[in-house]
């Protein structure tokens, strides 16, 4: 170690050469030999100061020996680090060459670096000016919230100013096309649709004639908006938007249109007391409903969309071939309804009152030229006839069951009777009043039930008399004759074969009385 070296290196005592040159120069002279004295004396002290030097020196070592320890502990650790260094340096060096080359050639993209650099700090200090805006930025990107609240609550002025000022903030950025300024418009845009939409079905309800206006000109101020923006030709753009307009709003008044058409139950009964009755009532109902809602939405979109000035030559109006359209559609729909609707009725009064209602539906719109009442006697004709001729086959068809089941009993006493046969009643004018029944045929039930039944559909016809029924009626009347006249000569043949068992006789002279009777 270098400490053993330093006390190791002290100055050199003379030894055996030297001591035989000193004790060869005793003969010198007394001076010389005091000077050696002199000499030795200094080489003692010498002596002496080194070996005092050398102690101190071990005891400094000794004392400071951790020190010296930790010191070449850390030189071997030392000399490991360079070795490692010198290690990682020779591998680097591959890499190193390789990063020279690579700035060898990105010497010439140099120019292309400052422009990187000068747009960076460009962005950077749009984004400081950016900053700067931060309360404004923060009410832009609200805008398509509170338009969505506005259309919630009903604020359609403000949703449309609100649209209409998204139109001018896109002009005023179109040049520099900011990210978040196109999200914003792209959103309000979708809140026009909303809009839009709460709008038409705010018309499927029931609107008065203001909030009806009132809802029509949001709906073309949003139109309005909507041009804001197109390229082309915005004459003829407008012209189409205000179709589209007049289309939408006669769709949505439509389902609140249907709303007052009644269908008819399945589980109708013949006897209005049980039921029938109060159909009836909501039919009539239905169809007042049905004629006042018509007339109100053809009178609003008259006066909504029926300008009282010409139209330009340049414009078409088609409002007019617009609404005639819509009117012969539903009135086409009330008509196919009114005939599936008049299937419940079973008496000629009902149907008579639909037949006024309808008829009165009629002259109201007559009003704006659709008069409907030719259409109308096909619709109620076959049903006054079904209904009359119903009374008709019901009469004969009870009259040969009763002779059926009185010949196969062989009982004749529920087909005669002993009833007073009185003949008709006078005026006081001496005139006679509405033919009454013959009374003969008191004497015989069954024709007396058939007679009542044919009277009974005649009662019928009465209540609604429609003229061109009679002749249909007359085929029927014809047909009735007929199966009466077959039912009687059946019944005949038959009491009159032998072997009849029962009243024969008396059976056989009803049926003779019958045939005379009819």
């Amino acid at each position: 170690p270098p400490s053993s070296t330093l006390i190791s290196s002290p100055t050199p005592t003379p030894t055996g050469p030297t001591k035989s040159l000193l004790t060869a120069g005793v003969g010198v002279t007394t001076t010389t030999s005091t000077n050696a004295s002199n000499d030795l004396d200094e080489r003692a002290s010498a002596k002496a100061a080194l070996e005092a030097a050398e102690e101190i020196l071990r005891s400094l070592c000794a004392s400071h020996a951790p020190t010296f320890v930790a010191v070449e502990r850390r030189s071997t650790a030392l000399e490991e680090t360079l070795i490692t260094i010198l290690t990682k340096i020779s591998v680097a060096e591959p890499h190193v060459s390789h990063a020279h080359s690579s700035l060898d050639d990105d010497q010439d993209e140099s120019v292309s670096a400052a422009s990187k650099l000068s747009a960076l700090a460009e962005k950077h200090r749009l984004r400081r000016r950016t900053l700067l805006q931060h309360s404004s930025l923060l009410e832009l990107l609200e805008l398509p919230g509170l338009m969505e609240a506005c259309i919630r609550s009903g604020l359609y002025e403000d949703a449309l100013s609100i649209a209409a000022f998204a139109n001018a903030l896109e002009r005023r950025h179109s040049s520099t096309k900011g990210a978040v300024v196109t999200q914003v418009v792209t959103d309000v845009r979708k809140r026009e649709v909303d809009l839009r939409f709460h709008l038409l079905h705010k018309l499927k309800g029931d609107v008065s004639m203001p909030q009806c206006l009132e809802v029509v000109t949001a709906l073309r101020r949003l139109n309005g908006v909507e041009l804001e923006r197109s390229k082309g030709d915005v004459e003829r753009l407008f012209g189409t938007m205000e179709l589209k307009l007049q289309v939408a709003f006669l769709e949505a008044r439509d389902l609140w249109l249907d709303a007052a058409l009644v269908v008819p139950d399945a589980g109708i009964v013949k006897d209005s007391s049980k039921g029938g009755g109060s159909q009836s009532e909501r039919i009539l109902d239905s169809i007042d409903s049905y004629r006042t809602r018509c007339f109100e939405i053809s009178t609003q979109f008259l006066a909504i969309f029926r300008t009282s000035s010409p139209p330009l030559p340049s414009t078409h109006d088609h409002s007019l071939s617009l609404l005639s359209m819509w009117t012969t559609r539903r009135i086409h729909t009330f008509l196919s309804t009114l005939t599936s609707q008049i299937r419940s009725f079973h008496d000629t009064a009902s149907l008579r009152d639909a037949l006024d209602s309808s008829i009165f539906f009629a002259t109201s719109m007559a009003r704006m030229g659709a008069d409907f009442q030719p259409l109308l006697l096909p619709i109620f004709q076959p049903k006054v006839i079904s209904i009359v001729v119903g009374y008709w086959n019901e009469g004969v068809a009870n009259l040969g069951e009763v002779l059926k089941v009185c010949r196969d009993a062989g009982v004749a006493a529920p087909l005669y009777s002993d009833a007073s046969t009185a003949t008709t009643t006078t005026t006081e004018d001496g005139m006679t009043s509405t033919p009454a029944p013959p009374r003969i045929l008191l004497t015989l039930p069954p024709l007396a039930r058939l007679l009542n039944s044919y009277l009974s559909g005649l009662n019928e016809l009465r209540r609604c008399l429609l003229p061109q029924t009679f002749c249909e009626l007359r085929s029927h009347l014809s047909k009735f004759c007929e199966e009466v006249e077959s039912i009687m000569s059946l019944n005949e043949r038959a009491v009159l074969t032998p072997g009849m068992r029962g009243d024969a006789m008396k059976l056989r002279e009803v049926a003779k009385k019958d045939e005379r009777g009819v």
